[in-house]
């Protein structure tokens, strides 16, 4: 069941990483250290201009104009954390973590950049630094969907199955047709051997990566089922 838990990590940054390059559109707006007008005004220009070689692909030239945008106005936490969403795409892990840390202090702790910070952590394999990020973000913002997600992942793959099950219970509250959480809850379950609500939430998975025409969580769900000994439908005497 692990295993499972750690493919369902694995499709969930696809939407973590949507929402991190997002943040460079929204950002936060706390600024301190406020500068004069005119060097806010460049740093805005610059971060704009950041925004669009982003959506270009060009992250290179994007990282330069944010360090001119910090240089300009070293107190605008917008720019140190969309500088952390690029070192992110980059792969410098470390180095965004570096410039999210730097943005939490500016904005006393936005929460966007909080769980900017807390996926940076979770790639690096610092799950135990993660885990606290999304700690704070769901602190503020109990129904944040990501986080409550990758938390879930975090305490199936620790065995804090209880607690898995209220996170995977919260994400199919906000979200009703997730199959993965479905399937985590599942294995959560499994685990605590409730073999009944397990195999329910196995077969609302199922059909719903057959709807979506996810085969490769559906394979992975029916390794699952396999290695966990649950039987194939809901009425099988091994379950009593």
């Amino acid at each position: 069941h692990r295993q499972f838990a750690q493919a369902c990590m694995n499709r969930i940054p696809t939407i973590a990483a949507v929402t991190i390059l997002m943040g460079l559109a929204a950002g936060c707006q706390e600024k301190l250290q406020v500068k004069s007008p005119s060097m806010q005004s460049l740093a805005r220009e610059h971060l704009d201009q950041a925004i669009t070689e982003v959506r270009k692909g060009r992250l290179a030239k994007a990282a330069k104009l944010l360090d001119e945008a910090i240089m300009a106005d070293p107190g605008n936490a917008d720019a140190h954390n969309n500088k952390g969403n690029v070192l992110m795409a980059s792969g410098k892990y470390r180095e965004a973590i570096i410039s999210y840390t730097r943005a939490i202090e500016l904005s006393g702790g936005q929460e966007l950049i909080l769980f900017n910070r807390g996926y940076a952590y979770l790639l690096m394999g610092d799950k135990k630094k993660a885990l606290k990020d999304f700690n704070y973000v769901i602190e503020q913002n109990p129904d944040h969907l990501q986080s409550l997600s990758f938390r879930g992942q975090l305490r199936l793959q620790s065995a804090d199955f209880e607690g898995a099950i209220s996170d995977f219970s919260h994400v199919l509250a906000l979200r009703p047709d997730d199959g993965a959480a479905y399937a985590s809850r599942g294995v959560s379950r499994a685990s605590l051997d409730r073999k009944v609500a397990a195999l329910e939430d196995f077969t609302k998975a199922e059909a719903i990566f057959r709807k979506s025409g996810d085969d490769d969580n559906l394979s992975k769900l029916m390794e699952a089922r396999s290695a966990l000994k649950l039987p194939i439908k809901l009425n099988n005497p091994a379950l009593n």
